[in-house]
């Protein structure tokens, strides 16, 4: 099983949507969840989130199973080799100004510039320290770009996923 854990806005939901017999959005809603814990309970919950993930990546129901671009989760799931051998993170390429111009746009029109602000335009700053990290950490890094601006355009997918544009013929 791959198992994607990508930046919002860059497709997760929609290949998922398109595949949804071949895959799994586990989604954990982390900033919800999280509201009311303190640390030590909030360890715990990132605790469980990654034994959940990874009982379900042994399970291997799944072609592709989502997972929030949360580092907490993702550091967690990724001390099982076999598991991090088998996760990719996709970021938008926040080094090129254009690239992080286009997603700010994006994602401002599909979100709307409330909930790009309270949820990641902070987290863009950060992202360079974070790619570099996790590059450091050996993880497998994949960053869109102007010409490959989504998640399914950077990381290869099974053979047979459907990506958007596909299901209207225009590919």
């Amino acid at each position: 099983m791959k198992i994607i854990a990508a930046f919002p806005c860059l497709g997760k939901t929609t290949v998922y949507n398109l595949n949804n017999k071949r895959c799994f959005d586990r989604k954990f809603e982390i900033k919800k969840s999280l509201k009311g814990m303190g640390q030590r309970e909030a360890l715990r919950f990132f605790d469980c989130c990654a034994e959940i993930i990874s009982l379900q990546y042994k399970l291997d129901a799944y072609e592709v199973m989502f997972i929030d671009a949360d580092d907490r989760l993702i550091k967690r799931i990724g001390n099982d080799p076999a598991i991090k051998k088998d996760l990719t993170i996709v970021f938008p390429n926040v080094l090129d100004k254009n690239v992080l111009e286009e997603y700010l746009i994006r994602t401002t029109n599909f979100y709307g510039t409330y909930w790009v602000n309270e949820n990641i335009k902070n987290e863009l700053d950060a992202l360079p320290a974070r790619i570099k990290s996790f590059k450091d950490e050996g993880f497998d890094i994949r960053l869109t770009n102007l010409t490959q601006k989504y998640m399914h355009e950077v990381v290869n997918l099974p053979g047979g996923f459907i990506t958007p544009g596909e299901e209207d013929g225009i590919y």
